[in-house]
């Protein structure tokens, strides 16, 4: 599993970048195309952060599952329903990690920075 497959489904996610001539992290900002490719063309070392699903509020549930296609949602802590693209677009832009890239240590965990 590689942090490059994956990056850019999360444009507009928080990413800070390492500064190898200090070796000092930067602020957190959202993550542009340009980030992406400096990362995956130019190696640049950085942190991404993500939210779990199960970190999913119970408004941001409703509204996910206010958004057309899809099975409807049981238990928001398991994901048991489909994504239809417009949910698989929503949940992304939410910046939650739907690949196991905290678990793998591909991405921070937003709610313990």
């Amino acid at each position: 599993m590689k942090i490059e497959d994956y990056l850019h489904l999360y444009l507009g996610s928080e990413i800070r970048i390492l500064n190898t001539l200090t070796s000092e992290w930067s602020t957190w900002r959202k993550m542009t195309l340009r980030d992406c490719e400096l990362v995956t063309i130019h190696g640049l070392k950085f942190q991404l952060s993500l939210r779990r699903l199960d970190d999913m509020t119970e408004a941001e549930a409703k509204e996910l599952e206010s958004l057309t296609g899809g099975t409807p949602m049981q238990n928001i802590g398991t994901v048991y329903f489909q994504f239809s693209t417009e949910r698989f677009l929503w949940v992304l832009k939410q910046s939650f990690d739907l690949f196991g890239l905290i678990e793998s240590g591909l991405a921070i965990d937003k709610t313990k920075i």
